[in-house]
């Protein structure tokens, strides 16, 4: 039996034979201490390159984060101004309700998603509107002639219970000057001709409506206030231009009217 100690020796002539073997096959004979030290650079400059990829891979991800944070925001911010517009807009609440005209009030009130009260919170508009079934109005406020009135309002009047007239009124348009938008000089309504829709007359007369009022037979009227220096007198002169449109939205006529609001405040009555 086979002594378990006993080992394969390799004499010192076969050590030299296999170098010399190699060197004649102009190869480098291997030196374990050679590759062991080749594969441990190795090691290292992969673990290098590991720990630079990790860290712009991290630093990737940071900067997609925070992208994401900042569209959140901004989608947030838009929904919010958006919601809060929406709620401010009483043109859009005016048309929603004058899609109910002929019917029930309540019916129109519900269709336009908009509580309607008996009386305004301001005087002033109670006094101008003494008589109305319903109205409506901004809870944002603004001045006119120093006085606090709410942005717009909205003015219902019925025949029984049916919704008979729809009218809405931006008083923003008179907080800068009372007497409407300045112009350099008059307006002739009567340039104003063909099936031109509401949106061409704002756009020619360059103004926004101070009022609109939505009829049962589906006829509208756009009232636009301006006023101009008089080149005579030099005297400020204001009109009230009138824009009556067909239920097709198409142009009926244009008329205009020149209020004494010097006689208004001078007037003891």
């Amino acid at each position: 039996m086979a002594d378990k100690n006993d080992t394969q020796q390799i004499s010192a002539s076969e050590v030299n034979d296999y170098y010399e073997d190699e060197l004649a096959r102009d190869k480098e004979p291997n030196n374990p201490f050679e590759v062991s030290e080749h594969k441990s650079e190795k090691r290292e400059k992969h673990e290098k390159h590991s720990d630079e990829e990790g860290g712009r891979f991290s630093a990737l991800k940071k900067w997609i984060l925070m992208i994401i944070i900042i569209a959140a925001i901004v989608v947030i911010l838009f929904l919010l101004v958006t919601i809060f517009r929406r709620r401010n807009d009483g043109a859009r609440y005016a048309r929603k309700l004058a899609e109910g005209l002929g019917g029930q009030l309540t019916t129109a009130q519900s269709g336009a998603e908009i509580q309607l009260k008996n009386e305004s919170a301001y005087a002033s508009i109670n006094q101008v509107y003494p008589e109305h079934a319903a109205m409506a109005e901004s809870k944002k406020t603004c001045k006119v002639l120093g006085v606090k009135l709410p942005q717009w309002a909205i003015i219902c009047h019925t025949e029984g219970d049916i919704l008979n007239t729809v009218t809405y009124y931006d008083y923003t348009r008179l907080e800068s000057n009372p007497f409407g938008a300045e112009k350099k000089s008059y307006i002739d309504p009567n340039e104003f001709t063909g099936p031109l829709s509401s949106e061409q007359i704002s756009e020619k007369l360059n103004m926004e409506p101070y009022s609109v009022t939505y009829q049962k037979d589906g006829s509208v009227q756009r009232t636009y206030r301006y006023c101009y220096k008089d080149g005579e007198t030099g005297g400020l002169v204001s009109y009230i231009i009138t824009a009556d449109f067909d239920m097709a939205g198409a142009l009926r006529g244009m008329s205009d009217a020149r209020p004494n609001y010097v006689a208004t405040l001078l007037s003891d009555q």
